[in-house]
């Protein structure tokens, strides 16, 4: 599927990309807004390699929280203490 995301603040900006996981390159986090499973078989290793920052916010918890943290991630999640 396809994922956009704005660069700027009219509909002509916007970028459509093949792949969800590219629109972490260079991101400074990940906030998981869906529990959708598409997101969850993302591997965590691919996230790390994309993004500059280390930081994910996953309150529906689909990322094992360990393996996250094993790759340098601060985990995030609702009803847990954070990872760091």
């Amino acid at each position: 599927t396809s994922t956009g995301t704005i660069a700027g603040s009219n509909a002509n900006d916007m970028v459509y990309l093949a792949k969800s996981v590219e629109a972490l390159t260079g991101a400074d986090m990940l906030a998981i807004l869906t529990p959708w499973p598409e997101y969850a078989s993302i591997d965590i290793a691919l996230i790390s390699q994309r993004m500059r920052g280390n930081v994910i916010i996953d309150p529906y918890r689909i990322f094992d929280p360990v393996k996250a943290n094993s790759c340098g991630f601060h985990v995030y999640a609702l009803g847990m203490p954070p990872l760091t």
